[in-house]
C-alpha cells in the first residue's frame, strides 16, 4: 500500500485495500480488499468499492462508480460519470491462452454517463457509447452506440435513452432520404418516373435469373412505386453517378430490432467496375452510420455466386440456407473493417439530403 496515497487526507483509501498507483484524484474512495496495481491513473470523486480489481494500464475519469466484484484489465478506459455494477467482467484478450501474450492490448472504452449492469461480460475493444446502458448480464460482443440500451446474450438494442433520461422505446428505423451522397455515386429516392428503368432491370434476362418474379407491366410497376411513396419503413434508390446517369437500384427493408434487411441490389451492363464495392459501403454508411442500426441480415439465391462472394470477402457469415437462397448476417465491427479494408473507395463520410 502506497504512504503517498493513505497520507493525502482529501482521499480515503482502505487500510486492508493494497494500492501501488500514486495517482488518485481528490475525493475519491477505495474500499477494503482492492488491488490497484502501479500506473493505473483514477480520477477525482470515485468511488472504488471491495473486492476490485484495477491493473497499471487502465485510467477511470470522474466520479466514477465501480461496485464490488469488477475486473478492469489492461486496456480499459472509463471516461466521466460511468456506473460499472457489481461482478461486471471485462476481457483484454480475444484469443486467450496461458502464458501467451497479445502483441497489443485493444482498448474498451466506456464513454461518459455510461452504466453497466451487474454481471455484465464486455469483450475487448469494445467501445460502450455515451449514456448507453447495458442490462445485467448481458454479454457485450459488439460496441454499442451512445445512449443505446442493450440487454441479452450477445447484446442486442432494445431501446434508446432520450434527453432527460426519458427512455424511448423506438429502435433503429429505415427511413427514406431524397440523395445520399459517396465518393463517385448518388443514391437518389425511386419515384413513378423512374419505373421503365427499374423495370427493364429487373426483366433482364440475365438479371432476373436471381431475383423475384416482376411484372413486365409498366403501370403495374408506376403503381407500385406510388405505393411505396406512400410507406415508411422501406428505402428504395436508384444508384446514379455524380452526372445523373442511372446505373442500378437497391433497397433497405425488414428491420429488425437493431438489424435491416437489404436486397433489390441491381446494377445495368456498363456500371463502373467500382460501382458494386462503392454502393455496398454507402448502404452501409447510411444504415449504420446515419440510421443507427447495428448489423445487416440478407439472402442471395445460391446460384449467384459472384454476389455470395462478395459478400463473403465484406466478412458477411453465413448462417442458414434454405432450398434456393444462403442466409446471411454482418455485425458492426465487421462492417466498420471492412470499410477501413476499402477505404479508397468511399469517403470518411457520406452526404444525405433528406
Amino acid at each position: 500500500m502506497s504512504d503517498a496515497v493513505t497520507n493525502q487526507l482529501d482521499r480515503f483509501v482502505h487500510p486492508l485495500a493494497d494500492v501501488a498507483t500514486k495517482i488518485i484524484g481528490k475525493d475519491t474512495r477505495v474500499w477494503q480488499f482492492v488491488v490497484i496495481l502501479d500506473g493505473a491513473k483514477i480520477g477525482s470523486e470515485c468511488n472504488v468499492c471491495a473486492h476490485v480489481l484495477i491493473e497499471g494500464d487502465v485510467i477511470l475519469g470522474d466520479r466514477v462508480t465501480v461496485k464490488s466484484g469488477v475486473q478492469l484489465p489492461n486496456g480499459v478506459r472509463v471516461e466521466n460519470d460511468v456506473f460499472i455494477g457489481p461482478n461486471v467482467t471485462f476481457t483484454n484478450d480475444k484469443f486467450p491462452r496461458s502464458k501467451q501474450y497479445p502483441d497489443k492490448i485493444p482498448q474498451t472504452i466506456l464513454r461518459s454517463g455510461a452504466s453497466i449492469g451487474g454481471g455484465a461480460i464486455i469483450l475487448p475493444g469494445i467501445i460502450i457509447g455515451e449514456a448507453a446502458m447495458v442490462g445485467a448480464g448481458a454479454v457485450v460482443t459488439r460496441s454499442v452506440p451512445d445512449r443505446a440500451i442493450v440487454v441479452g446474450n450477445p447484446a442486442r438494442i432494445v431501446g434508446y435513452v432520450g434527453m432527460n433520461d426519458e427512455r424511448s422505446i423506438g429502435l433503429p428505423k429505415i427511413s427514406k432520404a431524397r440523395k445520399v451522397q459517396g465518393k463517385t455515386l448518388m443514391f437518389r429516392d425511386a419515384n413513378e418516373n423512374d419505373a421503365a428503368f427499374i423495370l427493364k432491370l429487373r426483366t433482364d434476362s440475365q438479371k432476373s435469373r436471381y431475383l423475384s418474379s416482376t411484372d413486365a407491366d409498366l403501370e403495374k410497376q408506376k403503381a407500385w412505386l406510388n405505393h411505396y411513396a406512400e410507406q415508411n419503413d422501406q428505402a428504395y434508390f436508384i444508384i446514379e453517378t455524380l452526372a445523373g446517369e442511372p446505373i442500378g437500384t437497391v433497397r433497405l427493408y425488414d428491420a429488425q430490432a437493431d438489424s435491416f434487411c437489404w436486397g433489390s441490389w441491381i446494377m445495368k451492363e456498363g456500371a463502373p467496375q467500382t460501382a458494386a464495392i462503392e454502393s455496398a459501403l454507402m448502404v452501409y454508411a447510411y444504415a449504420i452510420d446515419h440510421l443507427k442500426f447495428m448489423a445487416a441480415h440478407f439472402d442471395v439465391r445460391k446460384g449467384n455466386e459472384s454476389v455470395w462472394r462478395f459478400h463473403e470477402r465484406f466478412g458477411a457469415q453465413k448462417v442458414n440456407s434454405t432450398e434456393l437462397d444462403y442466409l446471411y448476417t454482418i455485425d458492426f465491427n465487421t462492417i466498420k473493417e471492412a470499410h477501413k479494408k476499402y477505404r479508397k473507395f468511399l469517403p470518411e463520410t457520406i452526404l444525405v439530403l433528406e
